[in-house]
Parts: structure tokens; C-alpha cells; sequence
């Protein structure tokens, strides 16, 4: 039987879609939500929707990243990273 493959198999992922944000929210909370919580926010910006994409961990280190940002995990740290640093 073939494990599923992570979201972050291949690198930073791009949050460019609200489904991107879900994607990796559930990947990292699987089962029991013991060692990742979060939740995804959206609000209206008067130029359309803005969302964004919170998490924290067991050890209290918190993330926040917008769509057009990228996460990596690394070290079981998650880092936010703009277009440029990619």
C-alpha cells in the first residue's frame, strides 16, 4: 500500500487558493489535533476577499500566512515566506 504523499513533499507551498489553506490545515492536524491547530479566516477588504491562514503548535510557536504566501515545514517549524524568498 502507497503512503500519501505530503503537501510539503516537494518544497514551499504556495497558498494561492482558500482550498491550498484547507489542504494544508488538514494535513497537519490529521486525526487529533494534538500537535497542530489552526484555522483559516476570511474578511472583505472593500477590494474583494482577503484570507488567511493561522496555526499554531504544541510548543506555542504560531504562523500566520496570506494567500500569495508560501509555508515550508521544516524541522517540524513551519516558516512564511514571501515570493521573493522562494
Amino acid at each position: 500500500m502507497s503512503e500519501k504523499k505530503s503537501v510539503f513533499a516537494d518544497g514551499p507551498v504556495l497558498l494561492d487558493t482558500p482550498a491550498k489553506m484547507l489542504t494544508v490545515l488538514t494535513e497537519l492536524v490529521a486525526d487529533d489535533a494534538t500537535t497542530w491547530r489552526g484555522m483559516i479566516d476570511v474578511w472583505d477588504t472593500g477590494n474583494g476577499a482577503a484570507w488567511r491562514v493561522e496555526l499554531n503548535d504544541d510548543k506555542s510557536n504560531q504562523v500566520s500566512a496570506k494567500q500569495g504566501q508560501y509555508l515550508v515545514l521544516t524541522y517540524g517549524r513551519l516558516l512564511v515566506l514571501d515570493a521573493d524568498e522562494v
